[in-house]
C-alpha cells in the first residue's frame, strides 16, 4: 500500500532532502511536483499505490520552516469562514462536483485555487461556473508565482482569517497547499480530502490534517495502511427524483454510460470501441454516451461498429450536460452501464439517485485492489471480462424494475444530504481531536 514497495523516488527524496537543508526550499518544491506529476500516468500504480510518505513527511518539513518565518506566534481558528482549497475545478466530473457539494453544505466557505498549472491565471480554464455551482461562494486564485511563492501566499492568506476549519481537495502534485496548510503551528481544524484516490498522491499521510475518503473500501486500505483512523465522506448527490422506469424487451432497450476520455482504454481487451459493441449487440437501441469524448475517439467507435454491421449512429455521443441526473431523466435509456476500466463514482450515484439499474466493471480481476466497487448497490450485476458484459446486461434487464429499487434504496439510504452533513461534522470533530492532542 505505501510507494516504497512500488516506486523509486529515492532520487528525488535525496535531492529534496538537500535542497531543504541549504534552504533551497523552491527548488524541493518543484522536484516533489515533478516527481508526483510523473507517477500519476503510470499504469502500474494506478489502483495499486496511493501514498508517498516521505514525499509528505520532507514537503511538510519545509512547510514547518515557512511557517517560522510567516507564522512565528501560530494562529488559532475563529474567524468564522471555512476555507475550502483545491488546485483548479471544472465544468464536468465528479471532483469538482465533490467541492460544489461541501461548498452547499458550510455555512460560510471561501474557496481558494492554488491554480498549480497556472491555467486560470492564464485564462485558459474558467471558473466563472464555480461561483454559481458552489451556493455563491466567494472563489480566490493565488496570483501567478512559483510554487513557493504560491505556498507562503496561501500560508499568509490562512493566518489572516483565522478559518473555522480547512478543507482541502487538492490534485495529486499539489505541493502547494500541503506545505502552506500543514503545519502545526496552524491550530485550525484540517481536512484532507482524498478524492485523487486511484494513483499516488501527496498529502494522504500528514498526520496534521484529518483524513477522509469517499468510497468506503479506500477508507478501509488508507486506514490500515497509515495505521490510524481515517474517515469517510460519502459522495453525496442533490436529489432530483427517481424516473419511471421503463418495461420493454431487450430488442427494444437502450443504455446509458458516462465518462471522460481518461476513463476508458481506446487499445487492449477493454478498449472503449469493443465494449460499445458488447452492448449494442445484446441491447436493440442506442448507447448514449455523456460526457466528452474526442472527436477521433467517436470516429473509432463508429468505424467499428460499422465493421461489425452495426449502424454507427446507435452510439449517440451526448457531450458534456451540466447534470447527469437531469440528463438521464430526459433520455431514453433502461439501464446505466458505468464506465471501464476507470469508475466514476459520483456517476455511478447519480445513476441510482435516478432510480436505474446498473450494470459496473469490476476491477478486483485487473490486480488493481484499490479500484473501489462499493458505490453500487448489493444486487447489481458486474463483470471483468468482455465476455461477462453480454449476460450481466441481460440479467440486468429481465430484472429492471427490481433492479431499478435497490438502486434508488441504495441512494437513500447513504447519499443523501443527512448523510453528507452527518459525515461532515465527524470529520470536523476528528480533526478538533488532531489539535488537542
Amino acid at each position: 500500500m505505501l510507494t516504497t514497495p512500488f516506486v523509486d523516488v529515492q532520487d528525488t527524496e535525496e535531492f529534496m532532502a538537500g535542497a531543504i537543508e541549504r534552504g533551497h526550499y523552491a527548488e524541493a518544491l518543484n522536484a516533489v511536483i515533478r516527481c508526483v506529476d510523473a507517477l500519476v500516468p503510470r499504469a502500474d500504480l494506478l489502483g495499486r499505490a496511493l501514498l508517498v510518505p516521505f514525499l509528505d513527511q520532507l514537503v511538510c518539513e519545509i512547510g514547518e520552516r515557512l511557517a517560522q518565518q510567516h507564522c512565528p506566534d501560530g494562529v488559532q481558528a475563529g474567524g468564522g469562514v471555512q476555507l475550502v482549497v483545491a488546485t483548479e475545478t471544472y465544468t464536468t466530473g465528479g471532483h469538482s462536483r465533490v467541492l460544489e457539494d461541501l461548498c452547499r453544505h458550510l455555512s460560510q466557505p471561501l474557496i481558494v485555487l492554488t491554480d498549480l498549472f497556472g491555467r486560470v491565471g492564464a485564462g485558459t480554464l474558467t471558473i466563472d461556473h464555480l461561483r454559481y455551482a458552489a451556493g455563491g461562494a466567494p472563489v480566490l486564485v493565488l496570483p501567478p508565482g512559483t510554487a513557493l511563492a504560491k505556498a507562503i501566499d496561501l500560508m499568509r492568506t490562512a493566518v489572516q482569517l483565522r478559518p473555522d476549519s480547512i478543507w482541502l481537495l487538492t490534485h495529486h502534485q499539489d505541493a502547494i497547499a500541503c506545505a502552506a496548510l500543514s503545519p502545526r503551528r496552524l491550530r485550525i481544524p484540517r481536512v484532507f480530502v482524498h478524492h485523487a484516490d486511484h494513483n499516488p498522491s501527496l498529502g494522504c499521510t500528514i498526520d496534521t490534517l484529518h483524513h477522509v475518503d469517499l468510497v468506503q473500501q479506500t477508507a478501509l486500505a488508507c486506514a490500515m495502511a497509515l495505521q490510524r483512523d481515517t474517515g469517510y465522506l460519502p459522495l453525496h448527490v442533490h436529489d432530483r427524483g427517481a424516473r419511471p422506469q421503463p418495461r420493454r424487451p431487450i430488442t427494444q432497450a437502450s443504455v446509458a454510460t458516462c465518462g471522460a476520455p481518461q476513463k476508458y482504454a481506446r487499445s487492449g481487451p477493454l478498449a472503449y470501441p469493443l465494449i460499445v459493441a458488447a452492448v449494442l449487440g445484446t441491447v436493440g437501441g442506442v448507447l448514449h454516451h455523456i460526457g466528452p469524448l474526442p472527436d477521433d475517439a467517436v470516429a473509432e467507435v463508429r468505424t467499428h461498429l460499422a465493421t461489425l454491421g452495426i449502424a454507427p449512429a446507435r452510439f449517440h455521443h451526448v457531450g458534456a450536460v451540466p447534470s447527469m441526473w437531469a440528463c438521464l431523466r430526459e433520455l431514453d435509456a433502461d439501464l446505466y452501464l458505468t464506465s471501464a476500466p476507470l469508475g466514476g463514482g459520483r456517476a455511478a450515484i447519480e445513476a441510482q439517485g435516478c432510480a436505474m439499474p446498473i450494470v459496473y466493471y469490476d476491477p478486483r480481476d485487473s490486480g488493481r485492489s484499490l479500484l473501489a466497487t462499493d458505490m453500487y448497490n448489493g444486487a447489481a450485476h458486474g463483470w471483468s471480462h468482455l465476455a461477462q458484459l453480454t449476460g450481466a446486461l441481460r440479467a440486468a434487464l429481465a430484472d429492471a424494475p427490481a433492479q431499478s429499487l435497490a438502486s434508488r434504496a441504495f441512494y437513500e439510504a447513504g447519499f443523501g444530504s443527512a448523510a453528507f452533513s452527518a459525515a461532515l461534522q465527524r470529520a470536523l470533530r476528528a480533526s478538533q481531536a488532531l489539535i488537542e492532542a
